[in-house]
């Protein structure tokens, strides 16, 4: 909503300022035209014919050196990439935009990627970031121009709306005024539409049935120029007001944002004191919210591939031409030694081999270094994502139920308990696996002083997993060995081990079974147990990289991707393995295996 109103603004101004002439001269009509294009294509997911319109649009202005709307071309170059939620890319874009008007001293322009900036951070929930550079960005302005102050109050205003409904309140007074003073009657009517909204957040009826009365008023008395960017939200609100619920329920089928559809029907059941409505909707938001984060979240993982890879590329650029430098003076001291004395030489090719081993010392921290960055950025990704949802829940929930008006059926409270436990558990879940990985990691092989009943062990390890994931799964235990057989071994690492494992398939399995069998590979002298889930089948692209620190083939899977490398990991510090079998095509298999003593 906010981002359609914005780019229609900057398209807008910069139309004004082609047709400002009264005789349009040849270049205001290639100017006329150039705009043209860009907002031909701005909502086309074709970004070749968008950036190739704004770079002969920014040309254009360049050769006039009219830097303002070469920089105009820039920030809509950021907004189609924001329409199209490549936040990373937009970022990028926007620090560099900052740059550039610093290298070219547009200082008066550079409230504008400061405002872009924080615009970015709200759409991606950083309210934070967002309330810094938007106060940033007011302080940067040139109040002598007020219009330029309109979007930034505004969109203070709405990142406020919810926490701080009177600092928006203030902000968005700010704006009312300079539209008045400035006799804008469209962007008048957007406003007090917006403050009905504020209205209804703050729970003050009084404003928001004046508000609505004026919203209306100047719809009759100004039709042409009326916005009805905030008619449905308005609506809604007044309805709501009234107890009019379902009326104002269906108004809300009718945004297109399921973000705020689902956020008003929640404040609709709240005021209409709907605890077990409002519950639903609760859950419908959260989950709309983690699909909007995963976007953003994958897209900003692809963007850091990329950067990395083009980084590597670089390096590699860089070493090839120091390499080739090397060569060459290399080369002429080498003839010119060779001409002076022998031992010279003998001395230089010392140097040589130093500097060699110096440079292969350089790489291994090279390689060292960029191996910390990728994992220290798949580690933020994913536990951004993977504790941020359970607190969330578990947030959620507790508001409901220290509401004063819930009122909930027992079915309702065990449900509600059931998920705040499994959420804890996720939790705790995550930061063990932490645990393990980090003390496993430094170790290379585990003391095997337990002798044990290879089936008593499976036993056990079925016992803890459904102690601590009841009503997930069920594990179906098949065994060649008699009870009697016994292995020398580190029990507590086998059960980790297959913790690991049941917790991997049980997330997978599809009817709730877990197939788990034990037998005896007599040529390789190993205990082999499998464990088998009927879920989704690991293509044979993805065989290792599943044991690799933070990889999942299903993103959406709970989890942070080290349940199968830790498994591994200790596997092999046992002196076996743990491997996928490909053979099995209906779900997924993995074997351990593990020696005799």
């Amino acid at each position: 909503m906010r981002l359609l109103i914005l780019s229609l603004f900057l398209l807008g101004v910069s139309a004004c300022h082609v047709n400002a002439s009264t005789k349009p001269t040849s270049e205001d009509s290639t100017a006329e035209k150039l705009l043209g294009d860009m907002r031909k294509y701005f909502n086309d997911s074709n970004e070749d014919s968008f950036y190739h319109a704004v770079n002969n649009y920014k040309a254009f202005y360049l050769r006039r050196n009219d830097m303002r709307q070469y920089f105009k071309g820039s920030e809509n170059e950021i907004l189609h990439d924001i329409n199209f939620n490549h936040f990373y890319r937009a970022m990028k874009k926007a620090n560099a935009m900052q740059e550039e008007m610093v290298e070219k001293k547009c200082t008066d322009e550079y409230f504008r990627a400061t405002y872009l900036i924080g615009m970015i951070y709200s759409l991606k929930g950083n309210i934070e970031m967002a309330k810094s550079f938007f106060e940033k960005a007011l302080n940067e302005v040139n109040h002598a121009n007020p219009s330029n102050l309109i979007s930034i109050y505004m969109d203070l205003a709405n990142i406020e709306m919810d926490k701080e409904p009177e600092e928006a309140l203030k902000n968005l007074e700010h704006a009312i005024d300079i539209m008045k003073a400035a006799d804008m009657k469209y962007e008048y009517s957007d406003a007090i539409g917006f403050k009905t909204i504020v209205a209804f957040t703050m729970k003050d009826w009084n404003m928001l049935d004046e508000s609505y009365n004026l919203y209306m008023q100047l719809g009759k008395d100004h039709p042409e120029a009326f916005s009805n960017t905030y008619y449905n939200y308005v609506m809604i609100c007044k309805l709501t007001r009234d107890g009019k619920y379902d009326e104002a329920l269906a108004y809300t089928e009718q945004l297109t944002n399921a973000t705020d559809k689902h956020k008003m029907q929640l404040d609709i059941f709240k005021v209409a004191n709907d605890t077990n409505r409002a519950y639903k909707a609760l859950e419908k938001l959260m989950d709309v919210k983690d699909s909007v984060n995963n976007v953003i979240m994958s897209e900003e993982l692809i963007g850091t591939a990329q950067d990395l890879d083009y980084a590597k590329m670089q390096h590699r650029a860089e070493m090839a031409r120091l390499t080739s430098v090397v060569f060459i003076l290399t080369t002429s001291l080498a003839v010119i030694i060779i001409i002076l004395l022998l031992y010279t030489i003998r001395s230089r090719r010392n140097n040589l081999k130093t500097l060699k081993a110096k440079n292969k010392e350089l790489e291994i921290a090279r390689d060292r270094a960029q191996e910390s960055d990728r994992m220290k950025m798949n580690f933020l990704n994913n536990m951004n994502h993977e504790i941020r949802t359970p607190l969330n829940i578990i947030s959620g929930f507790a508001q409901i139920v220290s509401s004063p008006n819930f009122d909930a059926s027992p079915e309702d409270r065990k449900e509600i308990s059931r998920r705040i436990q499994t959420s804890s558990n996720n939790i705790t879940r995550i930061i063990e696996e932490l645990l393990d990985i980090s003390s496993k990691e430094s170790v290379n092989f585990l003391a095997k002083d337990d002798n044990v009943s290879c089936n008593e062990l499976c036993r056990k390890a079925i016992d803890k997993h459904h102690l601590s994931h009841t009503h997930e799964s069920s594990i179906q235990f098949k065994t060649e060995l008699k009870d009697s057989f016994l292995m020398q071994t580190n029990e507590e690492s086998v059960l980790k081990i297959l913790g690991c494992l049941f917790s991997n398939a049980a997330k997978f399995s599809e009817d709730g079974i877990i197939n788990m069998t034990c037998s005896l590979n007599k040529s390789k002298k190993q205990v082999e147990i499998s464990v088998t889930d009927r879920g989704r089948h690991i293509p044979e692209s993805d065989k290792e990289k599943i044991f690799i620190h933070f990889y999942k083939v299903d993103n959406y899977k709970e989890g942070i991707g080290l349940g199968l490398p830790l498994a591994r990991r200790i596997a092999r510090q046992l002196g076996g393995d743990v491997t996928l079998d490909d053979r099995f095509k209906e779900g997924a298999r993995f074997v351990v295996s593990l020696p005799l003593d």
